[in-house]
């Protein structure tokens, strides 16, 4: 599944020397299943003991997670599980995470 695809080529992040910042903590692993024009990510592995560093690298995960999702046609919301559970944010987090993330929460 292309969705699929998308998310593991994201926690790959860049080729060796490139530019780009890995913001998902390394050990993350992801399923993901579209449900109509929802992408739902259940997110496993090292993001379940991550402890944001700060607002700006949390927000930074998810906006890529959902950039990267609803650049894919049919797809316009992200809904986040972790460990298949719907939670309010990550633990020592603070982004909201119970509800569907859409491009529009991340414009400023």
């Amino acid at each position: 599944m292309l969705a699929s695809y998308a998310v593991n080529q994201l926690f790959a992040g860049p080729p060796e020397g490139g530019d780009a910042v890995v913001l998902f903590p390394r050990g993350t692993y992801a399923t993901v299943s579209i449900q109509g024009t929802i992408a739902v990510v259940n997110l496993t592995g090292a993001v379940e003991r991550f402890f944001q560093r700060g607002g700006g690298d949390e927000v930074g995960m998810f906006k890529s997670l959902t950039y990267t999702l609803t650049a894919l046609p049919g797809i316009n919301r992200v809904q986040v599980l972790v460990g298949g559970q719907t939670v309010a944010a990550l633990p020592g987090g603070q982004f909201e995470l119970d509800e569907p993330l859409t491009r529009a929460m991340f414009v400023q």
